[in-house]
C-alpha cells in the first residue's frame, strides 16, 4: 500500500510538471505572437547648469599649500554667491593634498618637488543664461582649473511622457510590419517592458582660464548650452490572432 501511494504522488507530481512546462512553452513570444523593441527620443532645452571647478596651490610645505589653497576657495565661493549663486548650491566634492616628486634618471631617485593642493567644487546655477558670469567670477576670484559644464532640465515628466508613447508606436510599427510579412494578423500587447536612457548634455570648458581670469571685460564667457536628450526604450510582445 505505501508503495502504491508513493507511486500515486510521484505520478501527480510528474503530471503538474509537465502541464507547467507546458504552459511556460506557450507563453513564449515565439509561440505566442511577436517580441519587438521600439526607441523614443524626445529634446527638450535645460534650465539648470551644473559646474565643476577647483582651486589648486603648490608650496614645498604641505600647511602653507593648504592654507593658499583655503583663502583662494574662500574668495571663490564669496565671488559666486556675490554674483548670484545660493549657498545650498555649492558643495566641495573633493579635497586632496598630494606630495609631488619626479624622478631623476641621473641619480636613480625620486625628487621631492613640493605639495600639491586641490579643492574640487561644484557649482548649481539655477538661471542658465548667468552660466558664463559665474564663469567669469570664479575664475577672476581664484579657481585655477574647470574640468566641465554639464546643462540638464530639472522637470523631465513630460518629456519622459512623450519619449513612452513613441517608443511604445514604434515598437508597434515593427510588429505590425513583421506580422505583414509573416501573413499573420497583430492582436494585443501581452507584456512591455521599459528602459531609461539617461542622458546629460555636455559642453566642455575649453578656453584658456589664466588669460580669462586676468581678463576683465563687460562680456561673459559666451555658453551654448543646447538640448538635452531624453531616451526610452520598449520590450512589448504581441499577440498574433
Amino acid at each position: 500500500m505505501k508503495k502504491y501511494g508513493l507511486l500515486k504522488i510521484s505520478a501527480m507530481s510528474l503530471a503538474f510538471v509537465l502541464a507547467g512546462t507546458m504552459l511556460f512553452a506557450a507563453s513564449k513570444p515565439e509561440n505566442t505572437g511577436v517580441q519587438v523593441t521600439g526607441t523614443g527620443i524626445v529634446s527638450i532645452k535645460p534650465d539648470t547648469a551644473r559646474i565643476r571647478l577647483a582651486v589648486v596651490t603648490e608650496d614645498n610645505e604641505a600647511a602653507q599649500a593648504a592654507l593658499k589653497n583655503a583663502e583662494l576657495m574662500d574668495a571663490v565661493i564669496k565671488a559666486v554667491q556675490k554674483a548670484g549663486i545660493a549657498a545650498e548650491d555649492t558643495a566641495t566634492r573633493d579635497y586632496s593634498v598630494y606630495r609631488q616628486s619626479r624622478y631623476n634618471s641621473n641619480t636613480g631617485t625620486n625628487e621631492f618637488r613640493g605639495y600639491r593642493v586641490s579643492n574640487n567644487l561644484t557649482v548649481t546655477v539655477r538661471d542658465i543664461a548667468q552660466t558664463g558670469k559665474i564663469i567669469d567670477a570664479a575664475l577672476q576670484a581664484g579657481a585655477n582649473e574647470l574640468s566641465d559644464i554639464s546643462f540638464y532640465a530639472n522637470d523631465t515628466s513630460t518629456a519622459y511622457e512623450q519619449a513612452r508613447k513613441q517608443a511604445f508606436l514604434h515598437a508597434q510599427n515593427a510588429a505590425e510590419t513583421l506580422s505583414k510579412a509573416s501573413g499573420k494578423k497583430l492582436g494585443k500587447a501581452l507584456f512591455i517592458e521599459e528602459y531609461q536612457n539617461h542622458s546629460a548634455y555636455r559642453n566642455s570648458a575649453d578656453y584658456a582660464l589664466e588669460e580669462r581670469a586676468m581678463k576683465t571685460s563687460a562680456v561673459s564667457t559666451p555658453i551654448t548650452p543646447g538640448e538635452t536628450e531624453v531616451s526610452v526604450t520598449v520590450k512589448v510582445v504581441f499577440e498574433f490572432k
